[in-house]
């Protein structure tokens, strides 16, 4: 199995490249040849792979109501994320997020990599497709969030307000379309 990252996808992963302790190609090429990676042949694939010895540091951790938590755009992005900024540690890890397009010939294009946990889409993903997936994202971002790197955020985004408590969405369920609010 192979992994491309096209220039662009090198561009984006200059934002994550102080995550990892390890180089990131060094990990791509360990985990090109590693079993998990042989068993792959979905067209997209996000899978969690533990390195077993510490390789990055999780930019996303468990918050609470004490924790200075804000909305804002991160540069490039069109949608809110939630971050913390009283802390500014995050967690050691062993884990890494491979996110991949598969290509002709068992290669996988990378869309984006980082160290840490498997997450949920950020609720307002426009590749939620299901109010399940929805409510999956929203559940789990309730009580996660990015730690604050005013490097990667777009200031002028910033807000205590949740934006996404008039979140709607339409979803089409079997031949129905629901519209329906969401309670946070």
């Amino acid at each position: 199995m192979k992994i491309i990252v096209t220039k662009k996808r090198k561009n984006h992963m200059e934002i994550h490249r102080n995550d990892f302790l390890v180089d990131y190609n060094k990990l791509i090429r360990e985990f090109e040849v590693s079993e998990e990676a042989s068993k792959l042949d979905k067209e997209f694939i996000s899978i969690q792979y533990d390195f077993k010895r510490i390789v990055g540091i999780s930019g996303v951790i468990d918050v609470n109501k004490y924790d200075d938590v804000v909305y804002a755009k991160r540069i490039g992005r069109k949608i809110y994320s939630k971050f913390v900024r009283n802390i500014t540690e995050g967690i050691e890890t062993s884990k890494v997020i491979f996110i991949l397009r598969k290509n002709i010939d068992r290669e996988y294009f990378l869309i984006t990599m980082f160290p840490g946990e498997m997450s949920e889409r950020e609720p307002e993903d426009k590749n939620i497709n299901t109010f399940e997936e929805l409510m999956q994202s929203l559940n789990f971002w309730k009580n996660k969030a990015f730690i604050w790197k005013e490097k990667i955020i777009d200031l002028d985004t910033i807000t205590y307000e949740c934006p996404y408590k008039s979140l709607k969405r339409k979803v089409k369920i079997s031949n129905f379309n629901i519209s329906q609010p969401l309670k946070i």
